[in-house]
């Protein structure tokens, strides 16, 4: 602590006065020692003070000197640090804490002149430099300084394309010949118009023509940032916008804004990149050499009915030209701020930003890289912030990498919607389909970007006519295009909004009603603008009416599942994505349209429906609630409702509308009310009119046979990963193709316990798991498909064909989990579709805590009345799962195996494959196969050979002899290439290649899994593996031999077989086709017990359709009626066996039908049977493996039932096919090498997907056991000769004439024997449904004859009928095909196959 004593001069009291001393201090003393040294060495003196002077000089001049000339470090010098962004122009971007700040007040004053800064309005300092060494001299010094908080080398952006991009198209000569001719025609016509209007196809696909009866745009200004306008340009000149407060020419700043002579528009990029040196700088001329603004510039503001060019989309509004690309081309972030800047303070309400970042800066890979990206996000920002105090509207291009923008953090301007939701869009091109514009070249994808919640609104950007420079016209494509359009509607908006008022400042509101007027295109992933609509939403929104945008294309005829209620989906956060789900929901309406009883209270939902009005006209709409406004957001046919207070008045066109709330922290109930156009104001609850719809087809089981084979439930568990909640079960938690620890068949969805579920792994689990179980069923037909579904559980969820229609999830906390039963709303599945089938998938997804006992029910209820749940089983019709023992379906052991030249398509019924063979027995019908000898070693390399498992089993084309120990690896090799050819199973032609690889599907049905749920292709070629209900391996060529796979560990079949499908969609040569069974070398084993194939069955009466569906007693009778196929063949069976096949065949053909069809001779013999089997048709589509009738469809109702079931009438005995000539592509001799692995007979006569051609090849005495069709021998010679024939029809095999015919429940043994002709060599192939029985054997033939097992029902008390396609090939040409086909009962009974036993498929 201290005191201060304060004195007054006259209280103070002066010392005496000392004596005084002279005491010399430093200074003095150094200088009389400095005098003293000098006087004695004169010489020394001088010349240290010549190098002091000397110095002084070095100090004070040399810095300036380098900073003039350059001393050091030069432009590309490594003394000039790198900022992520090289090749940058002299500028440095600056941004202090403080606006007041300048560089000029941060470095010395030598370097005033040097450098020239330029402070823009929102805080940022653009400086120019001379040369490379001020800058980096400047940089040094701001490094330092902490009140300096963003410091940036200039950055190149974009770069627009060269003149000739634009001058190269046709238009301009095009052009330039109509402007002359109508100019001469000007002087004497007021006609108005533009010529070129017919070909600008955006304008009619946005409704533009019809906007502009209601605005034009008068009154707003677009600043378009880009390359410059042709300033002279006759469809541009009379709609640039200029400064009316700058006298052109006269050199004066007139308005004192900084910028002299900026009459229209200005250049703040100047000719070169830099802004200093001989004839660069700023400059009031912003001429377009380039094109690019001059084409954005003309698709926003062309002049209207100049009867010349075109007309804009806003053909009143005025262009602000503003250019900030030099001579390179490139956008300069220095010029695009410095631009802005202007356009802000020059009166600009929208700013078209048709650029974006430089290719591939937006993926930064260095740590400088990075920041340079974050500085000039910070420095946007900046701008953008000042921006939006002014309500403007910034519209920026997404860009054309085809990349999805939602995964870019920096795509500047773009997203920077991500901060500034309400003042920039964001904007993707269309092409004249609506669909996101694309170009594949034959090295990469290009086209717009794209990202639904980046990305605001699409518009047409493909082939966009505009004006460029010279005076000229051009096409050009892009979002660079579609930018501009969506900134001339936003001008047409902004006009409406500011007709009143003259303050066109309403950027939020303009882009609030482009993006609620937009045009909903499904698959887009964004709406499409209409300007129509966004005019007329305008006009509304002055009058408070709201107007609603309908669905586009929805159709609710077209929904496969319709249900009314909301659906809920709680997110962790506002981010609205998958990975970011919480908890999903399903709210049906009751009497109140209440939404509560949410899941979550900490979470962000979203409520989503679609809202049916059935009248045109105004309803009334209100939200009432207690939940606190600020929390909610509401949208209505892409409408926000902003003030939710208010009651709203909506205009509708009756139809269907979008319906979105979300809510953060969900607590309070929410109601809805509403009113009907021209009813009272009174509100009232809006029921009947939110409905949660899905028009996502049941799963494509493209690579399933359609046959209905098994009321059976997949059942997929693995252990929880957390607690049970609701997140437990969402769909992106829970995947049915991924991994699952558990795999259990079920017979029926009616559990009470887990090891049910758990199947054999029940006894080690006791912890809490998760599951999916999944069938397919068909609704009740006295439902007409309206019902409810019941489901029990302690936590689940119900989805039909992909929508959510019930959900048990009680919130509160209870240890354990109880059960609970929930009923859905009433459901309408579509069942009216002509020619679709109504198999709808059922997936429920449930949680279970893994205790003993525990209930998992799922049924159904009518919609009208309550009665007890009904089971489901009767009318499941699944197709993935299989109990053999059932015998609604034949089999043969083996897989299946079917070869196209290329992919069919899938979502469609696809044309027949190349070739059919089945696994094992098709190695037994080649030469090394018979030997044991087939050289798989030698192929594989090091590997394990994949032919030795055939080799040593004993296999034999004769599959009785060896019952069932012929097996075989699945796999082989499709094609190999020698060294001077190729060697392959389809034939020994040129038809595979590395270029065109072939698409293979092979598929069986087996009574297991895969040890440890591990599968594995056997080479890196691309393949999916399907099991059951999974896509258990989808495998990219690209990758190893190893790779994940989502098999079930443990699977439980209870009796059941699981469809296993192996494809390879690209399958090269030398590659090796087939599966590993586990993570060892082990493959998976084809033999004939532990993988079988099913074959359709046909039967001729009320009695045999009992048989295949004799274990649906509860199901309804009139399911019977569908299965009358209209066969009239009540045949004597017993006179049959005695028939003489020795009469000629007008008698023979007499005898079978006499006194039973009622046979004339006179009107009804033998050729005119012949007619009739001409009658079918040449040009043939296959629609399965059989000819089916056009209005065909798998459309089971029983099981059993396949897509043959009502479709085919075997009525017509006989042989009736076409033969066919041989093409180059098809030879039969050798290449090179030895003979081949696996050969077959062509199953389809085409290498390309399209219809078949060939000369009939009918006989209806004939059978599988005759002469048919001899083709002569010496064709002509232009005609190559025909050489394969095939026939389609019916195979009737006797079940009512076997001695074990009555035995139920049984499958019992038939043999198929088919021997070959020697001479001619010939070789023949029967297929059965989809399955290959016999296969064709290898040429020349080493075995004639074969034998097949076939597995038919024991029971029943009349015929089946197989539906097959036989096809055969003779060597050498000009010879006759001749069929040895018998038929061998289970008591050894052989009957030929005559046309007693074959009928024609003349449908």
């Amino acid at each position: 602590m201290s005191i201060n004593i304060l004195f007054d001069e006259k209280d103070s009291i002066a010392p005496a006065a000392a004596p005084e001393r002279n005491v010399p201090g430093f200074l003095e003393k150094l200088r009389l020692g400095w005098t003293k040294w000098t006087a004695k060495k004169p010489v020394t003196a001088v010349l240290i003070c010549i190098t002091i002077i000397t110095c002084i000089i070095i100090v004070a001049v040399v810095p300036s000197v380098c900073i003039v000339r350059g001393c050091g470090a030069r432009s590309g010098d490594e003394g000039v640090p790198a900022d992520g962004n090289e090749g940058s122009s002299l500028r440095l971007l600056i941004h202090f804490d403080d606006l007041k700040k300048t560089v000029k007040s941060k470095v010395p004053p030598f370097l005033y002149d040097y450098f020239e800064e330029l402070v823009l309005s929102y805080g940022v300092n653009v400086v120019s430099f001379k040369n490379y060494s001020a800058l980096y001299k400047v940089q040094q010094i701001l490094e330092n300084q902490k009140d300096v908080l963003i410091l940036l080398r200039d950055r190149t952006l974009y770069q627009a394309p060269p003149p000739d991009y634009f001058l190269r198209s046709s238009i301009p000569q095009q052009v330039a010949n109509t402007v002359l001719g109508r100019r001469r025609q000007a002087a004497s016509t007021t006609e108005p118009g533009d010529e070129l209007s017919q070909e600008q196809w955006a304008l009619d696909k946005v409704a533009a023509r019809q906007a502009w009866n209601t605005s034009l745009g008068d009154g707003v200004i677009v600043a378009v940032i880009d390359t410059g306008c042709d300033l002279e340009h006759p469809d541009l000149a009379d709609n640039l916008w200029v400064n009316p407060r700058e006298i052109p020419g006269n050199q004066v700043d007139d308005d004192k804004n900084g910028y002299v002579d900026d009459f229209m528009g200005y250049d703040f990029a100047g000719p070169c990149p830099e802004t200093y040196g001989p004839g660069c700088g700023r400059r009031p001329n912003a001429t377009d050499f380039t094109g690019h603004g001059s084409h954005c510039s003309g698709i926003i503001a062309a002049v209207r009915n100049n009867r010349v060019g075109i007309a804009g989309i806003a053909p009143n509004v005025k262009i602000m030209c503003l250019k900030v690309t030099p001579n390179d081309r490139k956008f300069y972030l220095s010029n695009i701020l410095v631009a802005i800047d202007y356009a802000i303070k020059e009166g600009a309400h929208v700013i078209s930003c048709s650029f974006g970042p430089e290719e591939n800066t937006h993926n930064p890979q260095t740590g400088a890289q990075r920041d340079a990206l974050r500085n000039e996000t910070d420095l946007y920002r900046l701008a953008l912030n000042k921006l939006k105090d002014s309500s403007m509207l910034l519209v920026a291009a997404a860009g054309n990498e085809a990349a999805n923008l939602d995964d870019i953090e920096y795509y500047n301007p773009c997203t920077l919607i991500r901060d500034f939701p309400d003042n920039v869009m964001c904007v993707m091109a269309t092409d004249t389909q609506d669909k996101r514009l694309e170009v594949r070249s034959a090295t990469r994808i290009e086209g717009s970007n794209y990202g639904p919640r980046t990305v605001s609104v699409a518009a047409p950007g493909n082939e966009i006519l505009s004006t460029v420079i010279n005076h000229t016209w051009a096409n050009s494509s892009g979002s660079s295009m579609a930018t501009p359009m969506v900134a001339g509607v936003a001008a047409l908006v902004l006009s409406i909004l500011g007709a009143k008022d003259a303050n066109f400042y309403k950027g939020p509101q303009a882009k609030s009603i482009l993006v609620e007027s937009a045009v909903s295109i499904p698959n887009l992933g964004n709406r499409r603008i209409d300007a129509s609509a966004a005019v007329q939403t305008a006009l509304l929104r002055l009058t408070n009416v709201i107007r609603l945008v309908p669905l586009k294309d929805f159709n609710a005829d077209n929904q496969w599942t319709t249900m009314e209620g909301f659906n809920l989906t709680y997110y962790y956060n506002k981010t609205i994505a998958p990975e970011n789900i919480m908890a999903e929901d399903t709210k049906p309406v009751g009497s109140w349209c209440i939404i509560d009883g949410y899941k979550s209270n900490n979470s962000f939902l979203v409520v989503r429906a679609n809202m049916y009005l059935p009248k045109s006209g105004r309803y009334s709409f209100q939200i009432k609630t207690d939940a606190n406004f600020s929390n909610l957001e509401v949208y209505l046919g892409q409408a926000q409702l902003r003030n939710l207070s208010e009651v709203y008045v909506i205009q509708s066109t009756a139809g269907w509308y979008d319906f979105e709330l979300r809510y953060k922290n969900p607590v309070k109930p929410i109601r809805i009310l509403m009113a009907d156009p021209g009813a009272a104001v009174n509100l009232g609850n809006a029921t009947g009119i939110f409905f949660i719809t899905s028009d996502a087809e049941p799963r494509n089981l493209y690579y399933a046979p359609d046959i209905a084979l098994s009321s059976a439930w997949q059942v997929l568990t693995r252990r929880a990963s957390g607690p049970l909640n609701a997140s437990a079960i969402t769909t992106s938690s829970l995947k049915i193709d991924h991994g699952f620890n558990t795999s259990t068949v079920i017979d029926d969805l009616n559990i009470t316990s887990v090891g049910t579920i758990l199947g054999s792994s029940a006894n080690a689990w006791t912890s809490p798991f998760v599951g999916i179980a999944h069938t397919r069923f068909r609704p009740p037909p006295e439902t007409a498909g309206a019902l409810r579904f019941q489901v029990t559980c302690e936590l689940c969820a119900l989805y039909v064909n992909g929508l959510r229609v019930v959900d048990v999830y009680d919130p509160s906390l209870r240890t354990p989990l109880q059960p609970v039963t929930q009923n859905s709303n009433c459901i309408t599945l579509n069942v009216r579709k002509p020619y679709v089938s109504t198999i709808h998938d059922l997936v429920l997804y449930f949680a279970l805590n893994g205790t003993g006992t525990t209930i998992l029910a799922v049924g159904w209820l009518p919609c009208t009345w309550n009665i007890v749940r009904q089971s489901l089983k009767p009318y499941i019709m699944n197709n993935l799962l299989w109990q053999p023992s059932s015998g609604v379906a034949g089999y043969v052991p083996g897989m299946q195996c079917d070869v196209w030249l290329s992919r069919p398509d899938i979502n469609a019924q696809s044309w027949a494959p190349l070739i059919k063979f089945r696994l094992p027995t098709v190695l037994a019908h080649t030469a090394q196969g018979i030997r044991g000898s087939l050289p798989g070693a030698m192929l594989m390399g090091s590997d394990t050979d994949v032919y030795s498992v055939f080799n040593a089993s004993g296999c034999s084309a004769m599959e009785t002899a060896v019952g069932g120990n012929c097996s075989a690896a699945a796999g082989f090799v499709l094609a190999v290439r020698c060294d001077r050819g190729y060697k392959d199973i389809i034939n020994k032609g040129f038809m595979l290649s590395d270029a065109a690889p072939a698409y293979m599907r092979c598929w069986t049905y087996v009574n297991g899994g895969f040890p440890n749920g591990t599968v594995q292709t056997l080479k890196p070629t691309e393949a999916n593996i399907y099991l059951g209900s999974q896509r258990v391996l989808a495998s990219p060529d690209t990758v190893s031999i190893v790779f994940p796979s989502y098999a079930p560990n443990a699977t439980t079949m209870n009796g059941h077989y699981q469809l296993l499908v192996m494809e390879f969609p690209g399958l090269r040569l030398n590659s090796l086709a087939g599966l590993r069974n586990g993570s060892g070398k082990g493959f998976f084993i084809v033999d004939t017990v532990n993988t079988l194939l099913p074959i359709p069955l046909i039967s001729t009466s009320t009695a045999g359709r009992h048989l295949q569906r004799r274990r649906l007693s509860t199901a309804d009778p009139s399911f019977y009626d569908d299965l009358d196929l209209g066969l009239d063949l009540d045949l004597d069976l017993n006179k049959t066996n005695q028939l003489d096949h020795n009469l000629p065949n007008s008698q023979y053909d007499q005898q079978i039908h006499e006194g039973r069809q009622a046979v004339s001779t006179g009107n009804h013999n033998r050729d005119n049977d012949v007619n009739n089997l001409n009658q079918r048709q040449l040009d043939r589509r296959r629609r399965l493996q059989l000819d089916l009738p056009a209005n065909s469809f798998y459309d089971p109702k029983v099981l059993g039932a396949s897509s043959y079931t009502g479709a085919v009438t075997p009525s017509t005995r006989g042989l009736c096919g076409f033969s066919f000539a041989m093409t180059p592509a098809f030879t039969d001799q050798p290449v090179i090498g030895p003979t081949l692995k696996i050969q077959t007979v062509f199953y389809n006569f085409s290498l390309n997907a399209g219809p078949v051609l060939g000369t009939p090849c009918n006989n209806a005495s004939a059978g599988l056991s005759d002469a048919v069709c001899s083709f002569g021998v010496t064709p002509p010679s232009s005609t190559p000769p025909h050489r394969m024939v095939q026939f389609e029809g019916f195979l009737r095999v006797p079940i009512s004439r076997s001695a074990g015919s009555g035995t139920t429940g049984t499958m019992r043994p038939w043999v198929l024997r088919v021997t070959d002709d020697a001479a001619p060599l010939q070789t023949t192939s029967i297929t059965v449904g989809d399955v290959t029985v016999r296969n064709g054997v290898e040429s020349p033939n080493p075995v004639r004859a074969g034998e097949t097992v076939v597995w038919l029902p024991g029971s029943g008390n009349t015929d089946l009928f197989l539906p097959a396609v036989v096809t055969a090939r003779i060597r050498p040409a000009g010879t006759q095909i001749v069929f040895n086909v018998t038929l061998i009962s289970p008591e050894r009974t052989a009957q030929r196959v005559d046309n007693n036993f074959w009928y024609c498929n003349n449908g």
